[in-house]
């Protein structure tokens, strides 16, 4: 499967955002730099399109406030993705849980 890494935070669609949303924004495009793993990349990939892609401003607040409160460690921000993974079935991953 072709790896849909995430955009720079400087692309005008994103750069428009808040400041707290860059910030969360931010912080996943570290967490996806730093991945040690693929299924850490997925994770961070997972998280930072469900901010590009939010459907509502209440979703976007909701995953900013998320993201804050689990910032902390790449360990919990993976076990965000992980949370969101196991939970939307329609993100396209490959058979073998790869990106």
């Amino acid at each position: 499967m072709v790896s849909l890494r995430l955009p720079p935070a400087t692309q005008p669609n994103i750069a428009d955002h808040e400041p707290n949303v860059l910030s969360a924004y931010n912080t996943i495009l570290e967490f996806e730099r730093n991945a040690k793993t693929r299924r850490d990349a997925l994770h961070a990939r997972i998280l930072g399109y469900l901010i590009l892609l939010a459907p509502s401003i209440d979703v976007l607040n909701e995953m900013v406030k998320v993201v804050d409160l689990c910032s902390q460690t790449h360990d919990t921000l993976s076990g965000l993705g992980q949370y969101f993974l196991d939970r939307v079935s329609c993100l396209p991953v490959c058979s073998d849980g790869t990106s």
